[in-house]
């Protein structure tokens, strides 16, 4: 389900389907997200809140541009979406 929102255009949405995918499917802690990102556990929280709360622009760009590095790196060990 969380690999279908992320190819919806509304970017929050997409950088959290892409923050579920990196902690449900590939286990990764939100901790973990937050070093990689250099941001703080609650920001990764906000921005997986439904719907995301707000927060600023700095820090969801770092969280953005983790989030896809993680998957890109990750990308391999996700199912196909023809599957």
């Amino acid at each position: 389900m969380f690999l279908y929102v992320i190819t919806i255009e509304e970017a929050d949405l997409k950088t959290s389907a892409f923050l579920e995918v990196l902690i449900s499917y590939h286990h990764l802690s939100k901790i973990t997200i937050a070093k990689m990102a250099n941001v703080e556990v609650g920001d990764i929280e906000k921005m997986l809140c439904s719907p995301p709360v707000e927060v600023d622009a700095e820090t969801k760009y770092k969280i953005a541009a983790a989030a896809m590095s993680l998957r890109f790196f990750l990308k391999d060990c996700e199912p196909s979406m023809e599957e």
